[in-house]
């Protein structure tokens, strides 16, 4: 098979593969983990992972991932964003912007090329598969699931297409990530009671009592103003926020109910509180498909996240914006937390199934006339809501940054006035991001 040829920005992402290690002075890259974040604790994951999988070697780091065909994508939009933001590529809030939407994650490397594969079988066996609709639990007591990636060149079409969309949730989670403060320390270490666990793994074990759901995805590292002490907070599962914290300030007590006094050395005494962290060009075709790369038995089930609601409208939005990013030179990602789509959705008597429908359902020939005539019911819409005629030029061309105005058309459940809704959001989004540049300058 011919090797894949990387440009110079692909080359330059591809060292990432070797990355330092402090059990190994070389490492290969396995995979990464769905649901990491930057700030993440993995002192206990890394010293149970070993004796947990089997797999001598093994660590965790939090690193920039490079696959091909596929990040340099993500790298696009993450560009784009923070070009919208701040022009001061040394500022703090350009730098924050432009890694929380970049390709990064926890990776997992073993020391041994010959590792690779044991270990990707492995880490997908256990850790690449939900349970009863939850993300797996690894050794720590963390909830995040494994997808693997390789760097070079996936030979599998499938698996190319599975791998990006799980990619493209693990970069809107950790962008919409809800982290909550906490009064918690020592976590690290452990008491009698707790049999052989750390207080963290104890902590993440906690779970809705209606529902036996775990509210935690992990520890993150939270800022402190004395170097000398740490400082932590809980990264909270999406539909979880309000219950983790009533759980989060009666811990103490349920913890003193559950273990006795000795778990006063885990709390001190401080505020607490909500803390929103805002926190590859084409690939090879024509591949022969018979190869180890068609890792995964089940279809994507990212498609069934979206058919049953559980992420909202600002991910499918990501989604759809990632998947028309080919050949194209500025890329706009609209999936924020509190984007002027999801306010427009909410404020309306308004259906997302519309939306949904757009990734989810197939298209059908209608037509060229059909699909005129519905492009003439939108501008007609348009000119009612007072859009300019330059306007609605540039949106029924689909140019930026209505690449996706016109995505579900040929849906059979495709309906003009949900497809002016998308449209006026997108217009409102660029027009809030206009005021936001203009007032940062």
């Amino acid at each position: 098979m011919k090797k894949p040829e990387y440009k110079k920005k692909d080359r330059a992402a591809h060292t990432i593969l070797l990355a330092p290690m402090q059990k190994s002075p070389t490492s290969y890259l396995v995979g990464i983990a769905v649901g990491s974040t930057e700030y993440q604790d993995l002192v206990v994951l890394n010293q149970k992972l070993e004796e947990a999988t089997g797999i001598q070697g093994i660590e965790a780091s939090y690193q920039n991932i490079h696959q091909t065909g596929i990040t340099a994508d993500f790298w696009k939009m993450a560009n784009h964003k923070v070009s919208m933001v701040n022009k001061d590529k040394m500022s703090r809030e350009y730098l924050r912007t432009k890694y929380m939407w970049a390709p990064n994650a926890v990776a997992f490397f073993v020391p041994k090329r010959e590792l690779v594969t044991i270990a990707r079988k492995k880490l997908l066996k256990d850790y690449g598969k939900p349970l009863k609709g939850e993300d797996p639990v690894w050794p720590d007591g963390s909830s995040m699931r494994f997808l693997p990636v390789k760097g070079a060149a996936i030979r599998n079409d499938r698996t190319n297409e599975i791998i990006r969309k799980r990619m493209a949730y693990h970069i809107w989670m950790k962008a919409n990530e809800t982290t909550i403060n906490t009064n918690v320390v020592n976590i690290h270490e452990s008491i009698e009671a707790f049999g052989n666990k750390t207080f963290s793994e104890i902590v993440l074990e906690m779970a809705d009592p209606d529902t036996g759901t775990r509210m935690f995805n992990h520890f993150n590292r939270a800022w402190s103003n004395d170097p000398r002490k740490e400082k932590w907070g809980l990264s909270v599962k999406p539909n979880m926020v309000h219950k983790a914290e009533q759980a989060i300030q009666h811990m103490k007590d349920t913890l003193f109910d559950a273990y006795g006094p000795e778990i006063d050395k885990f709390f001190e005494d401080y505020q607490m509180g909500l803390s929103y962290w805002d926190a590859a060009q084409g690939r090879p075709r024509n591949i022969n498909q018979e190869d180890d790369d068609d890792w995964f038995e089940e279809e994507d089930d990212i498609d069934d996240l979206i058919k049953r609601g559980i992420v909202d409208t600002s991910f499918i939005q990501f989604l759809s914006g990632q998947q028309n990013t080919s050949d194209k030179e500025s890329v706009v990602s609209w999936g924020t937390g509190d984007s002027t789509y999801t306010e427009l959705v909410e404020n309306q008597t308004l259906s997302t199934s519309g939306t949904l429908s757009s990734i989810t359902q197939d298209p059908i020939n209608i037509g060229t006339e059909n699909i005129a005539e519905r492009k003439g019911m939108v501008k007609e819409l348009l000119m009612k809501q007072g859009v300019t005629n330059e306007e609605i030029n540039s949106i029924m061309m689909s140019r930026s940054p209505y690449e996706l105005a016109f995505s579900g058309i040929q849906l059979p459940t495709w309906e003009p006035t949900k497809e002016v809704f998308l449209i006026m959001a997108i217009r409102s989004s660029v027009d809030n991001t206009n005021t936001e540049s203009t007032n940062d300058e």
